[in-house]
Formats: C-alpha cells, sequence, structure tokens
C-alpha cells in the first residue's frame, strides 16, 4: 500500500487535470493504501480565509483553477472511502 499526498496542488489544476491525477493514482495503488488530499469546495470561496488565499494566488498570476463540489462522490467513484474531512475554517 501507498500514502499519496495530494496537498495544496489540486486547486492550481483544472478539474480534468484531477481527474487524470486520480484515475492515474487509483489504477497503480495496491489495496489498503491511503489519499490525502486538499482542495476548495464552492462554498470555500465565501470564507474570508479563502478569499484572502485566492486573492493572493491571483495577483501572483497562478490563481485556482478548479473546486471539488462532492469529495465523497470524487473519490468514490474510484473506489477511495473518505476518512475525515474538514473545512479550512474548521482547521484554523
Amino acid at each position: 500500500p501507498t500514502v499519496w499526498v495530494l496537498e495544496g496542488i489540486l486547486m492550481y489544476l483544472t478539474d480534468e487535470q484531477n481527474d487524470q491525477i486520480l484515475d492515474e493514482l487509483s489504477a497503480v495503488s495496491a489495496p489498503g493504501s491511503e489519499l490525502l488530499f486538499v482542495s476548495f469546495a464552492p462554498g470555500m470561496i465565501a470564507e474570508e480565509q479563502t478569499k484572502e488565499l485566492a486573492g493572493m494566488a491571483t495577483a501572483a498570476g497562478i490563481g485556482f483553477k478548479s473546486h471539488v463540489a462532492d469529495p465523497v462522490a470524487w473519490v468514490g467513484a474510484r473506489g477511495w472511502v473518505i476518512a475525515d474531512q474538514t473545512t479550512i475554517k474548521e482547521f484554523g
């Protein structure tokens, strides 16, 4: 089994690129592998912490290109199960 960490990258890629990454990781992962990822949900853009971060990313010329509307469904379609999730507000 492998532990995959996709921290701080998904929001800078398109939805299609994120799907491709998850498809490829799923294809090469042994049973029992784990996936840790950070993504933005549509509502997170309304949170002050995320608005500030989005503004800095845009000012740097990179901006956010995607969000994961339903993380459970997104990973579940490829056989992964969400064990824990939290918002940036809860984490902060």
